[in-house]
């Protein structure tokens, strides 16, 4: 078997490592959620492995023959996609921790701090993606 996507291949060499622990753990335990996790990651682990060795996809050619025009409109999109969900979250994450102070609901907290927490990912991501690319391109 010949690998041609090293990526897909490493995640599946990842996901039957949890396979084997979740199988392990849950056949130890007999907890049938456990064993159920581990044969369903069997299978996503299989598909992975399985599209490792298979030809590129026409999504991933795309890349390949995609103009200036396609790359600035995806990009174009992708920032303003960007955009709107760092609004919607703070908007949402705001509108919960509102609601919290107004009735001291442990969930609406919880639920506005994870959107926050939420919105910090994706700068940090934004800002680790941006440094990865001014040094490659």
């Amino acid at each position: 078997m010949r690998i041609l996507s090293f990526e897909k291949f490493a995640f599946g060499c990842v996901v039957i490592i949890l396979a084997v622990f979740a199988l392990g753990y849950g056949l130890f335990t007999g907890e049938i959620q456990f064993v159920t996790c581990g044969i369903l990651l069997s299978f996503l682990a299989a598909v992975n492995i399985y599209l490792a060795s298979r030809k590129p996809s026409p999504a991933g050619m795309v890349d390949q023959y995609a103009d200036e025009r396609d790359r600035y409109v995806a990009m174009k999109s992708a920032t303003a996609t960007l955009k709107v969900l760092n609004i919607l979250f703070f908007t949402a994450g705001f509108v919960l921790v509102c609601l919290f102070g107004l009735t001291k609901e442990l969930s609406f907290l919880a639920a506005g701090v994870t959107l926050w927490a939420g919105i910090a990912v994706m700068a940090g991501t934004l800002i680790v993606m941006n440094l990865y690319y001014e040094k490659r391109l």
